[in-house]
């Protein structure tokens, strides 16, 4: 407890005395917390430094193929009858595109039911094959309704759906396949067969009828016959998936070429990633006259040798292009500033896709391309056990040591505190014992 009544006979501000004496031995102290908050900045500063270089890693990862580094543009001359899109994996050209026809999907319809929830079906089987797979077999019990009949449809054969069409008077049956067109090479009655079998004694049979007959779509690529199930068509041109949506009364051209803009958009992600830990790189390193040395990470080794190996590793030609025009950032229009941080020339990037494609891609996405030189080069830094990590234990134990030392120092404090005011105390005490002696005495003389 605080010595409050101090200096009552001393005339001393024992309190005061008391508390500056703690304050000296406290100096010591407050040293050790200041030391102690920056190594909590200097974690802080590594918390950003990692988050940086993940996301950096992230955005190399998202450049390490070729459909995620180049885009290409594939267009229509009739965008009535198709649309396109192009990986980037695709070659560029132009094709000449006719459609015959379009892929529809197998239809069936059943006789007219004066009311779907209350008419029954005559009890049997009904047995489903699809495309050519086994047969699957739906149970039609005595007193069902057509309402039940399509339910069960539905619960036990994949491949097809089943619903009610009411015209106004009568109900039916609908049964339709859910993807269009047949197996190529069959016949187009096998991508829906329904074998109808009924031993009931009571209400109607369905007699299920042919209302579309599955067809596949049908068109010529540069006079060649393309024939396919859906008109979704992803396997007729590598890496381009054409939309049908109408026949063709002419030929029409589909055109596929780089598309720069959208390239620029995908590196793009990965230049201002890079941009990001340099700047981080930058704000944490940085030692200025006024800066707190102790809260900054400007002493420490590592981060210089990570910002060197950025610099070195994007300005660098890619091994195994050497020799090709296209063998470097630079080359196709990315290229370093005065701060390190990196740059793209449209102009010169899409003069490079539009002269070799594939070449520009392969800086990115090679064995030795930028991407997975960039992840190896990051994870050493930012893994689990990795040499971030390794400097965060490092203050962290650092921490703990101090806070072990600021607790044994209050303690000793504390201790000291109780020891003044004890022999401020008695100091106190004694000279009240010397008063009252020498009034005793001055009453007798």
């Amino acid at each position: 407890m605080a010595f409050k009544a101090g200096g009552l006979i001393s005339g001393l501000d024992t309190n005061t005395i008391i508390e500056q004496l703690i304050a000296i031995d406290k100096i010591p102290i407050t040293k050790l917390q200041t030391k102690k908050a920056g190594f909590k900045s200097q974690v802080s500063a590594l918390g950003r430094v990692k988050s940086s270089i993940n996301k950096l890693i992230t955005a190399a990862k998202d450049l390490d193929t070729t459909n995620e580094v180049l885009a290409l543009k594939a267009t229509s001359t009739d965008t009535d009858a198709f649309t396109a899109t192009a990986l980037g994996s695709a070659a560029q050209g132009s094709y000449t595109l006719e459609v015959a026809s379009l892929a529809v999907a197998a239809k069936k319809r059943s006789a007219g039911f004066a009311d779907a929830a209350t008419t029954t079906v005559q009890a049997g089987t009904l047995n489903f094959s699809v495309k050519g797979d086994d047969a699957v077999e739906v149970k039609i019990t005595e007193g069902d309704t057509l309402q039940e009949v399509a339910y069960n449809i539905n619960q036990t054969v994949e491949g097809v759906s089943a619903t009610i069409i009411f015209d106004g008077t009568k109900s039916y049956l609908s049964i339709t396949n859910d993807e269009t067109g047949h197996s190529i090479g069959s016949d187009p009655s096998s991508a829906m067969k329904v074998v109808e079998t009924y031993t009931g004694t009571t209400g109607s049979a369905l007699d299920l009828a042919d209302v579309q007959t599955a067809q596949n779509a049908k068109m010529t690529i540069d006079g060649l016959n393309v024939e396919a199930e859906t008109n979704k068509v992803s396997n007729a041109i590598a890496g381009v998936t054409m939309t049908l949506l109408d026949t063709t009364s002419k030929a029409e051209t589909l055109a596929v070429k780089a598309d720069p803009e959208q390239v620029n958009t995908n590196i793009t992600g990965l230049v201002s990633a890079y941009n990001d830990v340099l700047t981080v790189l930058a704000k944490e390193t940085t030692i200025t006259q006024g800066t707190n040395r102790n809260a900054t990470l400007g002493a420490d080794p590592t981060l210089r040798t990570l910002r060197s190996t950025l610099s070195q590793l994007v300005t660098s030609e890619i091994t195994s292009l050497s020799g090709q025009k296209y063998n470097s950032l630079a080359s196709v229009g990315i290229k370093t500033g005065a701060t390190g941080t990196l740059s793209i020339t449209a102009k010169t990037l899409e003069d490079a896709l539009a002269a070799n494609l594939s070449s520009v891609g392969n800086i990115f996405t090679a064995d030795d391309g930028i991407a997975d030189k960039l992840v190896a080069a990051l994870k050493p830094y930012v893994d689990l056990d990795g040499i971030l990590a390794t400097r965060e234990d490092g203050i962290s134990r650092s921490v703990k040591a101090i806070d072990k030392r600021i607790e044994s120092m209050d303690a000793r404090l504390a201790k000291y505190r109780t020891q003044l005011i004890r022999q401020f105390t008695s100091m106190e005490n004694s000279l009240s014992a010397i008063n009252q002696q020498q009034s005793s005495l001055a009453g007798i003389v």
